[in-house]
């Protein structure tokens, strides 16, 4: 892929020559690269089934509580936010953790607090039928 050409015809790619010209570089000075001087893969961490399960049963919550405020479930929170909160509660961090976006900031006011005291058992999760439409609620 370092000839100009083969860069050119890659699918998704609209770039200039400079830029083209660039990326030959850098693949090619990759390449070229012994496989000792490679970077370490990005560990991956991969959810567990009952994390999973947990994960999923925080995300209808979440997007239930939305619906019901009046919240975009897309701005609230991703599913990695979510899986981050779950992780660090079952692993047992603290309450002030900069690197739980779910425990900082609005996020935390108007979402974190919720989805913190379902984990912790203090909240109960029922499904209701309201106006032939099931519905989520959330109570002490």
């Amino acid at each position: 892929l370092t000839a100009r050409d083969e860069i050119r015809e890659l699918r998704g790619l609209n770039l200039s020559d400079k830029h083209i010209n660039q990326m030959g570089q850098v693949v090619a000075e990759a390449s070229a690269l012994p496989p000792e001087n490679w970077p370490e893969p990005a560990a991956r961490e991969f959810e567990l089934p009952r994390e999973e399960a947990i994960v999923g049963l925080l995300t209808a919550v979440l997007r239930s509580h939305c619906l019901d405020v009046g919240l975009a479930y897309g701005l609230a929170a991703t599913k990695q936010m979510i899986r981050n909160l779950a992780r660090h509660r079952a692993r047992g961090g603290s309450d002030d953790s900069p690197s739980v976006e779910l425990l900082n900031g609005w996020r935390e006011q108007t979402i974190g607090v919720l989805l913190d005291q379902i984990l912790a058992g203090k909240q109960k999760i029922e499904v209701l039928l309201s106006d032939g439409e099931h519905v989520i609620r959330v109570s002490n």
